[in-house]
């Protein structure tokens, strides 16, 4: 990247991370839809997109990720009217990975991240919240929490609550592609979704986070507290996430 790049000096700029299984990007349409909606809403012209799926799974192979592997493709604004595109692909850690999906233990931290709706560039007050909460219980990720008291995201995924035959869906906060993908499994197997806050005590009594790369798992606790397991539906949403993902 240029020093003068708009993106390095203005943080002009989307990105997407998204999941390849086997080589294969798993919900990559939904990522380009929203990538172009914010490519837009930035004023930035969206380069050709036609050939990443493809250029990610050349990129993984090359560095041996046989299995699941991480994408991310950042546009910035670049220089004089030309968008910078990179794209990058990791291995996802097999044993990271299993032990996220099993579960994550979070920390509660006071902070709002402005446009939620949109993935920018800027992440300044996502990596603040992770490490106030690392340093309070190391590994634990942080729960942002507004003004009011109410449970908006993670640093890395939407969070979701539960009740004993639904979702509780909360407005605010990111509107990320797992989320997405959860309200389409749920419509799809027919499970009731409530639209309410999230209020952090809510939280406490049970809720799951997903996104992406994990797709959907348990808050094991909040603040060191023990969290209640989710009911036996959602593992369920679970089976089903990749099918919908792709639909």
């Amino acid at each position: 990247m240029r020093a003068d790049d708009a993106g390095f000096l203005r943080g002009e700029g989307a990105f997407e991370t998204f999941r390849l299984v086997g080589g294969r990007p798993v919900g990559w349409s939904r990522h380009e839809a929203r990538l172009r909606e914010t490519l837009a809403w930035l004023g930035i012209p969206a380069p050709s997109l036609a050939e990443v799926p493809d250029q990610a799974a050349e990129l993984a192979r090359r560095h041996g990720a046989t299995g699941e592997a991480r994408a991310r493709l950042t546009v910035t604004a670049g220089c004089a009217g030309a968008p910078t595109v990179v794209l990058t692909a990791t291995a996802l850690d097999a044993d990271d990975l299993a032990r996220r999906r099993r579960g994550v233990r979070l920390r509660s931290v006071a902070a709002a991240r402005p446009l939620p709706e949109r993935k920018l560039l800027g992440r300044v007050v996502e990596a603040r919240a992770a490490r106030e909460a690392d340093a309070q219980e190391p590994g634990a990720e942080a729960l942002l929490v507004d003004a009011a008291g109410v449970a908006t995201e993670t640093t890395t995924a939407c969070v979701l609550g539960w009740t004993p035959t639904g979702l509780v869906v909360p407005e605010t906060g990111l509107w990320g592609i797992g989320r997405a993908v959860v309200l389409d499994a749920a419509a799809r197997l027919g499970l009731p979704v409530e639209r309410r806050p999230l209020p952090v005590a809510a939280v406490a009594a049970g809720a799951l986070v997903t996104n992406a790369l994990i797709r959907i798992a348990p808050v094991l606790s909040l603040d060191g507290v023990a969290v209640a397991p989710p009911p036996a539906w959602v593992s369920r949403l679970v089976e089903v996430f990749d099918e919908v993902a792709d639909a």
